[in-house]
């Protein structure tokens, strides 16, 4: 399994637009986790789980600053399960070959 840890704050059509990209270039899906982190006010996440079955989410705190962005990451690569984790940005499409998992 390949897990995508991606965390996000507000930016859901940027977010939607680079799980988008990860599931449309993934050959089996059904290999592929993406985790999102966000805080309680991203309800738009809601409507990713629905569409995309590999999309888990992680709610917690949002982070206090630029200087609390390393726990936001750790808690969101805490939760991934997969033998590769990659960390992503919510604006950042994934571009791959198929078959590359």
């Amino acid at each position: 399994m390949i897990s995508f840890a991606i965390p996000t704050l507000g930016r859901p059509h940027l977010l939607s637009q680079t799980v988008q990209s990860i599931y449309e270039t993934a050959n089996n899906i059904s290999d592929i986790e993406i985790v999102l982190r966000v805080d309680e006010s991203n309800r738009f996440i809601e409507s990713l789980e629905s569409k995309f079955p590999c999309v888990r989410t992680v709610i917690g705190q949002p982070p206090s600053g630029y200087n609390d962005l390393h726990t936001v990451i750790n808690d969101c690569v805490s939760h991934c399960v997969g033998d590769w984790v990659f960390i992503s940005a919510d604006d950042m499409p994934i571009r791959t070959y198929r078959d590359w998992e």
